[in-house]
């Protein structure tokens, strides 16, 4: 008698494999060489008794080998995107082969063109995820990814990607500045700040005082919240759409609003709430956080990555920049906020492009910027300003790498001299001594996303005829929340063996599409791809299949009992037509069985019936059985056999 010993290893969920490196010892032990280290593994024999006859033992404990040496394997990269001009995305698997407990992974970033320097950090092993940002555009990178343990670094991953180029402004596209003076809204071109040129949309009584606005470029609206408790809607031009939106909400004094233009939410703070309100008819508000004792300063929303940030200002116990997942607001139990950067924070903007928070340090009297996630803070004006007026800010935007801001009495804007690299600070002319809510306006300032993966799990159900495509929606970017917008609209595209696209159906609701006119015994491939009105995305895995044969395999259906009716349906879930409906169905079908036409089912009350498709007769209660659960047909026998509670007939 002889055996093999098998290996595995549990980690990686593998194969049982033959293993020939052992020694069994004199006490019957058996002592394993050439393991891996830092592994985990399990083992089990197999026993030959014969040629034909075997003995498989147990499978052993589960058992690690002891670290030795630096990472044997490199980091998996599972995504690398350019997600704007100046900004990469990274995200990998840890490498299968650590040989010892993780320390850090390395990432270096190197130009290709050679005209620039190598970017290199070390993140924390429990990290799988990194942004490159303040890149140049139209760039090609090489982002690198290794392990490192106690006895080294291992081998790296390389992968490259290259930046896009950004798109000019047309002449439609002239960037506005729209803000609250006092009793106003006004909107003044960004290029001509230091002019007095500019326009009142909306003028509320004097007694009135204009606390926050909130802008949809694509709707070209505007929301203007004011002391009163009032939040009104006007167009662009300061038509009045409606003079009290959320008159049921009982706002007592909203400080701050701001828009989600992707899924058409408006968010307003007031006293120690933040509301979350539909932005179409019919307007309605509900509570999305309460956050007592605090009041937030400033809000903004942001779809793209699908967090809502709001400043707390003034509070010794809790102050700075928090966020919340947008899906988790309003949700039943009070959502978790995530305390970003603690500073005294009271205005701020969000770069949605380069995905960058900007807020202003006052006790340095300059303007930071951090990642969305509060990670990689760092001077925007360091050494740059000549007597910087960064102090106090209540509001600011930034347009063309500028900023414009007030302290809530005064308005600044900067200019740049490249020839020195000096920028120099100007007080706007205006005459109102109070400013509030700086928004810009212009279509890119509200971008619409282009997906950036592919579907998931695209699955193919093929008749003689028809192909039935289903898929996932796409896999959210690492800097994303469940919040995120991910209403694509979608493309399959089915093509030929020799590559060519013979069918292109768009998908605009759902995660399923039905494509007909297919040939019978051919083969075919699907792939589907995400879109938006801003572009498309990448195509998904490739889905290979071949329909059947025979026209009539289409007559292959399911009969399944719903409600209070028997119906067929298609093997790609389309429902057919009802065999039968109401009585005797009610109260309902325990169990199903047919042969040819004939349909057979127990009812919950114990009888069975049969019914004969395809006939206008009605189904016939078979009398001769009493207190049925089960039901089968013998098709050789031409019997049929139910069970009762206590005999089987």
């Amino acid at each position: 008698m002889t055996f093999q010993l098998q290996v595995r290893i549990v980690d990686t969920d593998s194969d049982w494999q033959n293993h020939k490196d052992y020694i069994v010892l004199q006490s019957g032990n058996i002592n394993v060489t050439n393991l891996l280290p830092f592994i985990t593994y399990q083992f089990k024999r197999i026993f030959h008794i014969t040629t034909v006859h075997s003995l498989e033992t147990n499978e052993s404990s589960v058992v690690m080998t002891l670290p030795f040496g630096a990472p044997s394997s490199a980091p998996t990269v599972t995504s690398l995107i350019a997600l704007s001009p100046n900004t990469i995305s990274v995200s990998w698997l840890p490498p299968i082969y650590t040989n010892g407990p993780l320390l850090s992974y390395r990432l270096s970033l190197m130009p290709l063109a050679g005209d620039g320097h190598m970017i290199s950090t070390d993140v924390p092993e429990d990290k799988n995820s990194w942004i490159f940002g303040h890149l140049l555009s139209g760039r090609d990178y090489e982002v690198t990814v290794s392990a490192v343990n106690s006895a080294g670094e291992g081998p790296a991953y390389s992968k490259s990607v290259t930046t896009p180029i950004p798109g000019n402004l047309s002449m439609k596209e002239t960037p506005y500045l729209v803000l609250g003076a006092e009793n106003y809204v006004v909107k003044q071109r960004l290029l001509e700040l230091l002019t007095r040129d500019y326009e009142k949309i909306v003028t509320k009584p004097k007694s009135i005082l204009v606390t926050g606005i909130g802008v949809h470029t694509g709707l070209e609206i505007v929301l203007i919240a004011d002391d009163s408790g009032r939040v009104t809607m006007v167009d662009i031009n300061g038509t009045l759409l409606d003079s009290d939106m959320y008159r049921g909400a009982y706002l007592s004094q909203p400080t701050s609003i701001d828009v989600d233009w992707l899924h058409n939410y408006s968010y307003v703070a007031d006293g120690h709430r933040i509301y979350k309100c539909a932005l179409l008819q019919p307007f309605s508000c509900d509570i999305a956080l309460e956050i007592m004792p605090y009041s937030p300063k400033v809000l903004k929303v942001d779809p793209l990555s699908g967090y809502l940030y709001y400043s707390i200002y003034n509070h010794t116990s809790k102050k700075g920049l928090f966020r919340i997942d947008l899906a988790d607001a309003g949700k039943h139990g009070e959502p978790y906020p995530t305390h970003l950067i603690n500073a005294d924070i009271s205005g701020f903007a969000i770069d949605y492009e380069n995905l960058l928070i900007y807020y202003p340090n006052s006790t340095h009297n300059t303007i930071m910027s951090a990642f969305l996630d509060g990670s990689s803070v760092s001077d925007t004006r360091k050494g740059t300003v000549a007597r910087p007026h960064f102090l106090n800010i209540e509001s600011l935007v930034k347009y063309d790498g500028k900023y414009v801001w007030t302290n809530g009495t005064r308005m600044f804007s900067e200019e740049y001299d490249a020839g020195n690299g000096t920028y120099y600070h100007h007080s706007l002319a205006l005459l109102e001594r109070h400013f509030t809510a700086f928004n810009l306006y212009f279509p890119n300032s509200q971008p619409v996303p282009v997906p950036l993966s592919p579907p998931r799990d695209v699955q193919v159900l093929f008749t003689s005829n028809q192909a039935y495509v289903t898929w996932q929606v796409t896999q959210k970017l690492n800097y994303q929340g469940q919040g995120a917008f991910n209403q694509w609209n979608y493309e399959v595209a089915v093509l030929n063996k020799q590559g060519n696209v013979i069918q292109s159906i768009e998908a605009s609701k759902g995660l399923s599409l039905n494509v007909p006119d297919l040939y019978p015994n051919t083969d075919y491939r699907v792939k589907v791809r995400a879109k938006s009105r801003a572009g498309n995305g990448p195509w998904s895995a490739t889905f290979l299949g071949k329909t059947l044969k025979q026209a009539d395999s289409d007559s292959a259906y399911l009969i399944v009992a719903v409600k209070h009716q028997l119906q067929e349906v298609a093997l790609n879930g389309v429902v057919g037509k009802t065999i039968v409906d109401t009585w005797p169905i009610y109260p309902g079908v325990a169990d199903l069985a047919w042969y040819e036409d004939k349909v057979f089912w127990t009812s919950n009350d114990g009888d069975i019936f049969m019914h004969r498709r395809n006939t206008t007769e009605k189904p016939s209660k078979l009398d001769f059985a009493r207190d049925a659960r089960c039901v089968a047909f013998d098709w050789l026998g031409l019997r049929v056999y139910w069970s009762e509670y206590r005999n089987a007939q």
